[in-house]
């Protein structure tokens, strides 16, 4: 429930920095793309109040949505039948993947009395 809150109010913060400061990177989608993910993955790192999981998570989210964005927009180029939203959803998918990738490997790598439980 912590992670799905500050997942929203890391897209809306991120979102609302991005229209900010979209004229300086020209509209280009990948460092748009990149600064949402910072924040969103900055956003979901604070839920674990550790500066290398926000540190972690932020980089990969501006690496992941820089990609995704980058990917969508070419998509959307190549197939004009796709409309804004297909390209949005291969950002989130790119995005989310490298978020959760992440996690993941934040997860293993923490000793096993702080990690969270296991569910099947």
């Amino acid at each position: 429930m912590i992670l799905a809150m500050l997942g929203t109010l890391g897209l809306t913060a991120g979102i609302f920095a991005t229209l900010g400061f979209a004229s300086y990177f020209a509209y280009s989608p990948a460092p748009l793309g990149a600064l949402v993910g910072a924040v969103v993955g900055a956003s979901l790192g604070v839920a674990f109040l550790d500066w290398r999981t926000i540190l972690a998570l932020g980089l990969a989210g501006a690496l992941g949505f820089g990609i995704g964005f980058l990917a969508g927009d070419l998509l959307r180029a190549s197939f004009p039948v796709i409309k804004g939203l297909g390209s949005i959803v291969v950002a989130g998918m790119i995005g989310g993947a490298s978020l959760g990738a992440t996690l993941g490997i934040l997860e293993t790598r923490r000793p096993a009395g702080g990690r969270g439980q296991r569910v099947r």
